[in-house]
């Protein structure tokens, strides 16, 4: 009979989706490319936004969470620029308004995703949370070799 336990490779990540992004598919037909969090690019470049601040804000630099719990502009500023840059990486099927009210597709930019996430907050906070969705960072299951 077989031992029972937890495989501890169930948890393993590739690095290629945390780095490089999966493609998920939200609502209306809008698909995004998403990174995560735990993207060395993103981390290195969150730290350097903070660096010159780090002294007035003393060890809350990587928390990103607690610092946007509060309301601190800052921190938003940095949060959002870094996601723009490192963890949205694409969409498709992105909409807004143009002057007339008319619905025009939206291209990807990292600039415009930092525009799109200050103009909307829930917007970036659904970007948030599929980045920090640790399974759509996981390696795929191989086959059960073993027959179970």
């Amino acid at each position: 009979m077989k031992k029972k336990g937890f495989n501890i490779s169930k948890l393993a990540t590739d690095e290629d989706k945390v780095s490089n992004g999966v493609w998920v598919d939200e609502v209306e037909g809008l698909r995004l490319k998403i990174a995560s969090v735990s993207n060395p690019a993103y981390k290195e470049y969150y730290r350097k936004l903070w660096k010159p601040h780090a002294r007035k804000l003393g060890k809350i630099m990587d928390k990103p969470s607690r610092l946007l719990n509060d309301d601190n502009d800052l921190a938003k500023e940095i949060t959002h620029k870094a996601y723009a840059r490192f963890i949205l990486l694409d969409w498709e099927n992105l909409q807004e308004p143009d002057e007339k009210g008319k619905l025009i597709d939206v291209k990807y930019s990292s600039e415009k995703a930092y525009e799109i996430f200050s103009t909307y907050p829930e917007f970036f906070e659904m970007v948030q949370e599929l980045a920090t969705e640790i399974e759509l960072f996981r390696v795929e299951e191989q086959e059960n070799i073993e027959g179970n």
